[in-house]
């Protein structure tokens, strides 16, 4: 059966292209077999040993365990709305900024980033990133038809990054 896409990894993501080829290969397989596209289906694929799908999970149960508790904290930490009482306008109250010489994120509170020009300059940039992947993804679904996602659509390719 001829390959009927290519993948990449969405902006932000923390996988590779080849990682991104394998997955969505992966992926479209399942879809095209019958199988149900989920992430219970996609893990059981992976525990076959020597796959390029294997190789992209960590086997080791501690640190396995570890890592997914560091993600969820990152979760936790990024699901927390802040409401400024002045303004009364909602927002996340931290925001995930990227230090030269160092190797993960650190979550700076929006009062920080607001007053800080490079960090407001990070979140700018993935607010950004992320319009820009929800407008290609209206485009694919058909839905730049609508009044509301053309202009939007219209707007993010009048001015790109």
């Amino acid at each position: 059966m001829p390959k009927k896409s290519k993948y990449k990894p969405r902006p932000g993501a923390r996988i590779n292209k080849a990682a991104a080829e394998t997955v969505g290969n992966e992926l479209e397989k399942m879809n095209g077999s019958g199988v149900k596209t989920s992430a219970k289906n996609l893990l059981r694929r992976a525990t076959k040993p020597g796959t390029a799908l294997h190789k992209l999970f960590d086997w080791d149960d501690t640190s396995a365990a570890n890592k997914h508790r560091l993600e969820y904290a990152g979760y936790l930490i990024r699901m927390v709305i802040e409401i400024d009482l002045v303004t009364v306008m909602p927002g996340r109250s931290f925001h995930a900024i990227q230090f030269e010489r160092k190797e993960a994120s650190e979550f700076i509170g929006r009062r920080e980033v607001i007053r800080t020009p490079d960090q407001l300059e990070q979140v700018e940039q993935r607010i950004y990133e992320d319009i820009v992947a929800q407008v290609f993804e209206a485009e694919s679904l058909g839905l730049l038809k609508k009044k509301g996602w053309r202009a939007i659509a219209k707007a993010v390719r009048a001015n790109p990054v």
